[in-house]
């Protein structure tokens, strides 16, 4: 069953050490999230995120692989991956843009208008953070929890700095403390990981 292989990792970190999990962020995780709504509105309905950081600091977006010109019309739905990224540099980063002049230049990569089914709708959306938007915003999710795959978890820690480990973070898996020599052979076990990052 998927409970069997699902674990959860709360880790309380310093305030200054939450930057070391950004880069995990743009790989892609999971959220139990309200769907079936516009990436706009579904932006705007997510505790702890400005209403205006939308239109003012995202200038790429992609919903299931496509280019993403006007928020107000692309449907989150369950399942879906939604990518998110500051301004990109040179001309793919202009091409990308959302609403810019190059968008006719990718006219068959980019989302279509859609129609919501206007149900409150509860399911599975993964994100992707990129740049300076992971910085910004990753801290809010991480701080509610996020799902990531179990061995990439794995890897990410194993692949943190040794001084990161020597300010001792306080780290549970279900509920109990572990030493760190045995946190990634015990996440590495799981599928998926409910992922919570604390900082103190």
């Amino acid at each position: 069953m998927l409970e069997d292989q699902t674990g959860r990792v709360d880790i309380d970190i310093a305030e200054d050490q939450l930057r070391r999990f950004f880069p995990l962020l743009g790989g892609g995780f999971d959220i139990l999230t309200e769907v079936d709504l516009t990436v706009s509105a579904w932006f705007c309905s997510q505790p702890g995120l400005a209403t205006d950081y939308l239109k003012n600091r995202i200038q790429t977006i992609f919903l299931d692989g496509k280019a993403v010109d006007d928020p107000e019309k692309a449907i989150v739905k369950d399942g879906s991956t939604l990518a998110l990224s500051a301004a990109m540099p040179g001309l793919v980063g202009a091409t990308f843009r959302k609403g810019g002049r190059y968008a006719a230049l990718r006219c068959e990569i980019s989302h279509n208008q859609e129609k919501a089914s206007g149900k409150r709708i509860t399911g599975l959306l993964t994100l992707k953070l990129f740049n300076m938007v992971a910085a910004e915003i990753g801290p809010v999710f991480l701080r509610q929890a996020v799902r990531v795959n179990g061995r990439a978890l794995a890897v990410f820690l194993d692949r943190l700095p040794t001084f990161f480990w020597r300010r001792e973070p306080n780290i549970r898996l279900d509920g109990q403390a572990l030493p760190t020599s045995d946190l990634s052979p015990q996440i590495i076990e799981k599928k998926y990981i409910w992922l919570k990052v604390t900082p103190s």
